[in-house]
């Protein structure tokens, strides 16, 4: 994972307002996980808030020098921010063990399929929320319009 010092300034003053904005907000208490509780099988599940991530057409390119595709500069910068928004929402270390994941997009405009956006946010939840998108047994993902909701992703994933 970059460190923050090395993600470009848009993305350092996105962290930091995303931070800001959830220091402002009260967080619901749960009890302590108790002493033989392991990550593997948590008693209450990771719930994320994350921004929207970016067109699968804009995810990959492919340089004519390598001949073979590569992650774009924006969906490098979409997988850092993703990390440290995880992070600063309590993922504090992935789960292992197989995983469940429930997301709901809610799109800013009626533009975008779903299918799309699923493989970029699961790939960038991998070290953040779970090991390797590997363990994912179950997803339940939807779509809604922005009518319904402020556009981004509601994530939640929890042991299968």
């Amino acid at each position: 994972m970059a460190r923050r010092r090395d993600l470009p300034e848009h993305v350092r003053a996105s962290i930091a307002k995303i931070g800001e904005q959830l220091a402002h907000k009260p967080r619901p208490t749960s009890p302590s996980p108790s002493p033989t509780e392991s990550r593997d099988c948590p008693a209450n599940p990771i719930r994320l808030e994350l921004p929207s991530p970016p067109s699968a057409n804009r995810y990959w390119r492919v340089p004519k020098a390598l001949g073979r595709p590569i992650l774009s500069r924006e969906a490098r910068d979409y997988c850092a921010r993703v990390k440290a928004l995880a992070f600063a929402q309590g993922a504090r270390s992935p789960l292992t063990g197989e995983v469940a994941v429930s997301i709901v997009w809610t799109r800013e405009r009626r533009s975008g399929d779903l299918d799309g956006r699923l493989k970029i946010v699961l790939d960038a939840l991998q070290g953040a929320a779970y090991v390797n998108d590997s363990q994912i047994v179950a997803i339940d993902a939807r779509r809604q319009d922005r009518d319904k909701g402020e556009p981004g992703l509601v994530v939640e994933v929890r042991a299968a």
